[in-house]
């Protein structure tokens, strides 16, 4: 196809790249395809490329905005429902947030790369830096394509980050489980979407968990789905060295579990506790490496017989030796897109025990890269990680061999940024 640069604008919460991975996509697409703009809520990073409202390093200028715009949003809050928005403390780590009553406005985010008019506007982890009406106001202006990326599943409902169990968002979301009070709140925020995104060219990309999630969604239902399996470039570390790195014995057998935040119920590290507690109660030499904060507080549940060795947060190099010096990588999460976590651990040849969620539906193949348990069933963890230790060296081997090939293969796929750039004329009218 012979054709110019398309414009692309992306819009994300943050810069950084544990928090909406806007620089990561800057990063994805090539340039000499895509001429790229990039608006952020709230400026982290050191670079200048990129336009944003607030400087996080100016913290006086930058909190005081942000208090003044979330006092607008509650007063508009109240005027719409006479009662003050109050999310469940106990709401399984839906994460509600609200986009509805944002004071940025379309014209606002525009105005942020003047003279720019995208083709495709990127749509991240955009929480309250974009409303539905932004959007409409955007399309209106631009006429451009949208592009929602769900590293969440935010998109697709009435402002939980993660619906868990709830299916609200295929019916309004009326009567929100997360909150308290305020539960108008979600069914209003779906109305506006479904009355803003209307007409609106889409397209969907995610784990394929997500794009089946999201089409049968009335939000979604006619957009063009992508999915988003991300490869890593990864340094392989031999396994003894990696264990000699932090101190394991050779003959040990090793699982890796944690979370940024090590208590988040939605990560579901206590379902790994429990596993890797009856693990013990059968062998022998049992050791866990845990990541994240926190560590001490899960090594109290941790049986006494098992050596655990706390790792904190490290940099993605000694996060790669940790996955070399691992039997396997414990993923608990009950809800999530991801985690990233379990790309890099199939990347690394180390195979994964978790449920069925997020990106595991795309890299873990049950016995062949790891094991996929019952849903919140501590007993069948337990069972994955006696499959994986009583496995044969050749075929722990095997199974590494198999996890690597496995991204070789998704690796292999046209990336989707390709595929809209090169059906860009075909994709017209969807």
């Amino acid at each position: 196809m012979n054709r110019g640069k398309l414009k692309v604008l992306i819009l994300g919460s943050y810069d950084t790249t544990l928090s909406g991975h806007v620089l990561w996509m800057q990063k994805e697409l090539p340039n000499d395809k895509f001429d790229k703009k990039l608006v952020v809520l709230e400026k982290r990073y050191n670079g200048d490329d990129y336009a944003y409202f607030y400087d996080y390093r100016n913290r006086f200028k930058r909190d005081f905005m942000l208090r003044i715009r979330s006092i607008i949003r509650k007063i508009k809050i109240w005027r719409f429902c006479g009662e003050w928005l109050r999310p469940r403390p106990d709401s399984q780590g839906h994460a509600f947030h609200v986009s509805a009553f944002n004071s940025i406005t379309g014209d606002d985010i525009l105005n942020k790369c003047s003279g720019f008019i995208p083709d495709l506007i990127i749509m991240m982890w955009t929480r309250t830096l974009v409303s539905a009406e932004a959007v409409k106001r955007m399309y209106e202006v631009t006429h451009a394509r949208f592009l929602f990326v769900f590293v969440d599943e935010a998109h697709l409902t009435g402002g939980c980050h993660y619906p868990v169990d709830c299916d609200g968002y295929l019916h309004g979301c009326y009567d929100c489980p997360a909150l308290i009070s305020g539960k108008q709140i979600a069914a209003k925020v779906m109305a506006d979407k479904l009355r803003c995104f209307k007409g609106i060219p889409k397209y969907v990309l995610g784990v394929s968990a997500d794009c089946r999630l999201a089409g049968q969604s009335p939000l979604f239902k006619d957009a063009k789905f992508f999915r988003l399996c991300s490869c890593p470039k990864v340094n392989i570390t031999d396994k003894d060295e990696a264990r000699l790195h932090f101190g394991i014995p050779k003959n040990a057998f090793v699982a890796m579990i944690g979370s940024h935040f090590i208590y988040d119920v939605r990560k579901g590290v206590h379902y790994g506790v429990e596993a890797i507690n009856k693990l013990s109660e059968k062998y022998d030499n049992i050791y866990v490496l845990i990541l994240g904060c926190n560590q001490k507080g899960v090594k109290i549940y941790l049986n006494s017989k098992i050596h655990a060795v706390m790792l904190g947060f490290l940099n993605l190099q000694g996060l790669f030796k940790a996955y070399c010096a691992s039997d396997c990588f414990l993923n608990m999460t009950i809800a999530d897109s991801g985690p990233m976590m379990v790309n890099y651990s199939i990347a690394l040849g180390t195979p994964v025990v978790s449920f069925n969620i997020g990106v595991a539906q795309d890299l873990v193949i049950h016995k062949k890269t790891g094991y996929i348990a019952e849903l919140k069933n501590s007993e069948d963890v337990a069972q994955g990680l006696e499959f994986i230790h009583n496995l044969s060296v050749e075929e722990r081997i095997k199974m590494s061999e198999e996890c690597r090939a496995l991204i070789a293969e998704t690796e292999s796929v046209l990336p989707w940024y390709e595929q809209i750039y090169e059906n860009w004329e075909e994709d017209y009218r969807f």
